[in-house]
């Protein structure tokens, strides 16, 4: 008997430029726009300890990295298969996608984002929403809060049964993974919350 083999959701330019066209804030832009001040400085204290040339370079660096690892996740969901070994052996060995690069917006709740996949774990059974990550070297969890409120904030405009964050690093055969609960993810999502209300009022004061 055989088995159909379920084909994974993968964003068209059409998607993409529909997803651009909605006047509605984004995911990354609130989080970006309501960073903490203990973070803006923690970050240009960096900056200024390697220099910016150094600095620039990592930046630019990691863009790579994640460019590279979410090109590699969107040819396997498209083909069943990608260069990136530990990419393809990682997906194959945990997960059924659902889709990748979904764009998902609610006049509702008042912005839109990008979710990463959709995905059914094959050892739990459960849908989970998706973040992939790419990092230089491993990170310890208390460093994740504005990832964990973007994963929560996604998940609010489409609710899974659990989130998950996989950090893939270059060299690394096995990738990082930060399981969330429906619990945890609501408890994020009231905090993005507070950030989209701090948001729209800073937009209010500069208009």
């Amino acid at each position: 008997m055989s088995t159909e083999i379920k084909k994974v959701w993968t964003p068209t330019r059409q998607n993409t430029r529909d997803f651009y066209s909605i006047g509605l804030p984004a995911v990354t832009t609130v989080l970006k726009e309501t960073e903490s001040q203990e973070k803006r400085e923690s970050l240009a204290k960096w900056r200024a300890k390697v220099g910016e040339a150094e600095a620039e370079r990592i930046r630019q660096e990691a863009f790579s990295n994640g460019s590279y690892f979410h090109q590699q996740i969107e040819n396997f969901a498209r083909s069943g298969k990608c260069s990136e070994v530990s990419v393809a052996n990682y997906i194959e060995s945990n997960f059924q996608l659902i889709d990748v690069e979904k764009p998902l917006h609610s006049f509702k709740w008042g912005y839109k984002g990008i979710r990463d996949a959709k995905a059914i774990h094959k050892k739990t059974g459960l849908v989970y929403a998706i973040d992939w990550k790419t990092a230089r070297k491993p990170k310890d969890e208390s460093y994740l809060e504005d990832e964990f409120q973007q994963l929560a904030a996604l998940n609010g405009l489409d609710p899974c049964q659990g989130g998950l964050i996989v950090r893939f690093i270059p060299g690394l055969d096995v990738p990082q993974e930060f399981f969330r609960s429906v619990d945890d993810m609501r408890k994020d999502w009231v905090l993005f919350n507070q950030r989209l209300k701090m948001y729209r009022e800073m937009k209010k004061e500069s208009a």
